[in-house]
């Protein structure tokens, strides 16, 4: 069954985060299982829902990234388009799966897949001899507007969604930023995360309020 599942261009990992504090001091409990092969969990009594895995909430940064986004970075070397995406109702651990909030003074185990991918390229990158340019974008869509995170003076009426004459679809109006470095790349994403729209809600006193997008786009050449 993993191996068909790994022919496929799409695959869907559910991940379950522990109780937070303030539920625990309610006496809340987890009303998710798992199965045994961790390809499902159950939701109550009988309400049974099926992933290419699933993960509980002892499960740790280093575990998703290994098992589920390493060989993304392996296509995105091949020349290849790579996305994780990642989805559930606010408070749920998107943020901290993606690793997309604020990561300054985060143990490294704490880390998520933004992060990871950063340090994973760079890592591939030592040593190499091909010339290699990367450029940076971090985009926000709150209320059917799109922010430019790089450069929030950007006015949301000058960003849009085309599609070009081949399919392709593309922001226009979003500025690539160009990094040379892990630790630049670091300082764009932390710059990036301290403009994103956030507010308190029952779940979350800093819940992220929109949705983001952070693209790294790779150019080599020679070697």
């Amino acid at each position: 069954e993993r191996e068909e599942a790994d022919a496929l261009p799409v695959r869907v990992v559910a991940r379950a985060r522990p109780l937070l504090p303030n539920e625990a001091i309610h006496s809340s409990r987890s009303c998710v299982a798992f199965d045994a092969d961790g390809t499902a969990l159950v939701i109550g009594k009988d309400r049974t829902f099926t992933f290419d895995a699933v993960y509980g909430p002892g499960s740790q940064q280093e575990t998703i990234y290994t098992e589920w986004v390493s060989a993304l970075v392996d296509s995105f070397f091949g020349g290849y388009n790579a996305t994780v995406f990642a989805y559930g109702q606010t408070g749920s651990g998107k943020t901290f799966t993606m690793g997309s909030g604020n990561n300054s003074g985060k143990l490294e185990e704490e880390l998520g897949v933004i992060p990871r991918v950063m340090s994973d390229i760079y890592s591939r990158l030592d040593g190499t001899t091909k010339q290699t340019t990367i450029r940076v974008s971090y985009i926000e869509v709150y209320n059917e507007e799109i922010k430019d995170l790089l450069h929030p003076s950007t006015p949301a009426k000058a960003i849009s969604i085309r599609e070009r004459a081949d399919g392709t679809i593309m922001v226009a109006g979003v500025r690539e930023q160009p990094v040379t470095n892990l630790s630049e790349m670091y300082r764009v994403l932390e710059d990036g995360s301290l403009s994103r729209t956030v507010a308190g809600t029952l779940m979350n006193e800093q819940s992220s309020r929109s949705h983001s997008i952070f693209t790294v786009c790779m150019d080599q050449r020679g070697g």
